[in-house]
């Protein structure tokens, strides 16, 4: 009658596969144990050139994608985002 169990199987002792279980538990440990972070970063704000392609993405993207308004987007996306930056200014 031939063994069944799988040659890699059979081939681990128990002193291996406590070693095994051990260093699984070890790194375990370690990955839950972790540090936090001392305080939490705030967020950087975009730039003016990310406010203005998230804008004109946004005008796109409520129009559907149609091609050819491009410019149409940007240009408009510029006039937003200015609008934005001069409402909180003094002067």
């Amino acid at each position: 009658m031939k063994n069944s169990t799988p040659p890699s199987r059979r081939s681990v002792t128990g002193e291996a596969l406590t070693k095994a279980v051990a260093g699984n538990v070890i790194e375990k440990q370690q990955l839950t144990q972790a540090k936090p972070a001392a305080q939490a970063q705030p967020a950087a704000q975009p730039t003016r050139f990310e406010a203005i392609q998230l804008a004109a993405y946004l005008r796109a993207e409520r129009r559907g994608f149609p091609p050819g308004y491009e410019m149409e987007d940007w240009l408009a996306a510029e006039r937003e985002v200015s609008e934005r930056e001069g409402a909180g200014t003094i002067g």
